[in-house]
């Protein structure tokens, strides 16, 4: 959930718009996540697939992989998780986890008991809102990468990847984000993109030949053509924007008729 945080020490407070501050089920969540919070290396398994699942995972610091595995060893990473994001890894049997779930990066997470999340969740309608609008923006993100990988070329998957990440890590517009900082190898974009490291390594190279996009010291990406970048995701980075961060509140973009008007008013009330 985009807006968790972790503060002094072992204390953690949890705020959502979609919660009223102060109220009980905040006082709740900021309990759960402080009494259950850990630290992890990059590189730990939080959570093996199969294994017992007796958790809900809320990460507030680092980046968490989500991942599924054939049994020959071939890896896709279905979900990135980033601070204020939750996972509940649980299968249908409610009894073991669906998915691996890795530190991509040193990682502080929150792995509250299920059934203490469960119970606040039934007790709260409106952190019950804030679960539905997560597991909307998380069905969208992954529906929109898996149409892309079943149907585009590696420029577009790639590119709808970062986009994605650009907005989720930063919070902010796609033409406002300039940079970010993408800590995965090229194996692990690879994994979450369906590609080969050796394919994002040549795709990553054409973006930048082409101008899209640049790469520093592996983690760092500037994005310099954000309309080329957004043709080749095919998507439209307002929309994408809403769909996947559902508590930024996003004005719609004024008609010509409507810029005319406000430019009237705004000469009428400066020779007033």
């Amino acid at each position: 959930m985009s807006s968790l945080e972790l503060v002094a020490g072992r204390q953690a407070r949890f705020a959502s718009s979609g919660l009223p501050a102060g109220s009980t089920v905040a006082r709740q969540m900021s309990q759960l996540v402080s009494a259950h919070l850990q630290r992890h290396q990059s590189g730990v398994l939080l959570r093996t697939e199969g294994e017992e699942n007796g958790s809900v995972y809320i990460a507030l610091a680092g980046w968490l992989g989500v991942s599924r595995s054939t049994l020959d060893g071939n890896r896709l990473i279905n979900d990135v998780i980033l601070p204020g994001d939750m996972i509940d890894p649980a299968s249908a049997n409610a009894q073991t986890s669906a998915v691996e779930i890795e530190a991509l990066t040193d990682v502080t997470c929150a792995a509250i008991p299920r059934a203490k999340w469960v119970r606040v969740v039934d007790q709260s309608p409106e952190l019950r809102e804030v679960v539905h609008q997560e597991s909307g923006a998380t069905l969208t993100r992954m529906s929109g990468r898996m149409l892309r990988m079943g149907k585009s070329d590696a420029e577009s998957i790639i590119a709808y990847a970062l986009c994605e990440l650009a907005l989720r890590s930063t919070g902010r517009a796609l033409e406002e984000v300039g940079s970010f900082q993408l800590p995965l190898t090229q194996q692990q974009l690879g994994d979450f993109c369906g590609l080969s490291s050796v394919h994002i390594c040549r795709t990553l190279r054409r973006l930048r030949r082409n101008g899209v996009l640049d790469v520093c010291n592996h983690v760092d990406v500037t994005l310099q053509d954000v309309d080329a970048l957004a043709e080749i995701a095919q998507i439209d980075p307002e929309s994408l924007r809403a769909e996947i961060m559902p508590r930024i509140i996003l004005t719609p973009p004024l008609s010509h008729g409507q810029k005319q008007r406000r430019q009237g008013a705004g000469l009428a009330r400066s020779t007033a």
